[in-house]
C-alpha cells in the first residue's frame, strides 16, 4: 500500500497525546487535526479560549482511540 503525503496549510493543532498523557491513534489524530481549525474558531467565538477547544478535542480523540 503506497503512503499518501498530506500537505497542510496550517500547522497541526492537536498533539499525539491528550493532556492526561493518553496516546491518540494516528487515524483518529488525522481526523482531529482536520477538524481542529473549525473547533478552535468556534471556541474563540463561544468560549474566548481556543486552548480549551484543543484540550477537549485531544481528550475526545484519546477516548475514541
Amino acid at each position: 500500500m503506497a503512503s499518501k503525503t498530506v500537505h497542510r496549510s496550517q500547522p497541526a493543532l492537536v498533539n499525539a497525546v491528550d493532556p492526561l498523557g493518553r496516546p491518540i491513534e494516528p487515524r483518529v489524530l488525522s481526523v482531529a487535526q482536520d477538524i481542529a481549525p473549525q473547533a478552535v474558531s468556534y471556541a474563540q467565538k463561544s468560549l474566548a479560549d481556543p486552548c480549551v477547544a484543543v484540550n477537549l478535542l485531544e481528550e475526545a480523540a484519546a477516548s475514541v482511540s
